[in-house]
């Protein structure tokens, strides 16, 4: 076998169902069609929601208490 037929792992992450046609999502190892920039901003948010509920720091100065 050749190309992408070889890593059912790549070739899972490589291509993703939409309906009856299939679709890249990666071209050359780089995700298409994905903001990254609003993706990480949104990701940051969501962690500093989290850290801010649980009472957490998020200057990086928390550390888990001794056990």
């Amino acid at each position: 076998m050749s190309g992408i037929g070889k890593d059912p792992v790549h070739c899972l992450s490589a291509f993703q169902e939409r309906g009856a046609e299939a679709g890249a999502v990666k071209r050359d190892g780089r995700l298409l069609g994905v903001d990254l920039a609003a993706l990480r901003a949104r990701l940051l948010e969501s962690r500093d929601r989290i850290a801010a509920t649980a009472g957490i720091a998020s200057d990086g100065s928390w550390t888990p208490p001794p056990r």
